[in-house]
């Protein structure tokens, strides 16, 4: 018994989720200044999480502690163009677990559901969005066994006009 499910997320967790994900995308700020979010970024979140919710090439789960949601995890479905030899694959976007929920496990569980689920479409392979300065998530996914694959790099542009 591990005290939460994982289960796919619906229409009726929208508000609680969103709220979960802004908690921790402020946290997040604490490891990168640059994490800047709108006024309304709660309520946009929301609604892109209705129209992830019907795409059947996404799949959101949450982790629910008796009604409580204190994780929750996106998967994709992606293709490259067709000049590559694995076009198709997944893409794990966010997958973050509230950390006042003091129980283990959660983030394994989480992923274990997306893995049943890629697998069930015939992926092979995953790439994930990591936080380059979050050593949590950092040591998170090099324990599951993920490794550097390509640099996602940030790049200020000089205002429009200056050289």
């Amino acid at each position: 018994m591990t005290g939460y499910d994982v289960r796919p997320a619906t229409r009726r967790d929208a508000e609680t989720l969103s709220a979960l994900w802004y908690r921790i995308t402020e946290e997040c700020k604490t490891w990168d200044p640059r994490i800047r979010l709108s006024l309304n970024a709660q309520d946009l979140w929301q609604k892109a999480l209705h129209t992830w919710l019907e795409n059947p090439e996404v799949q959101v789960l949450v982790a629910d502690q008796a009604g409580t949601l204190i994780g929750y995890a996106i998967g994709w479905l992606l293709e490259r163009p067709m000049f590559y030899y694995q076009q198709r694959y997944g893409f794990i976007s966010e997958l973050n677990v509230d950390g006042h929920a003091h129980i283990g496990g959660v983030g394994s569980a989480l992923l274990a559901g997306l893995a049943d689920w890629f697998s069930r479409q015939q992926i092979e392979t995953v790439e994930i969005s990591v936080m380059h300065g979050h050593p949590i998530a950092q040591a998170f996914w090099r324990a599951k066994g993920a490794m550097p694959y390509m640099d996602h790099l940030w790049l200020r542009l000089p205002p429009r006009g200056v050289e």
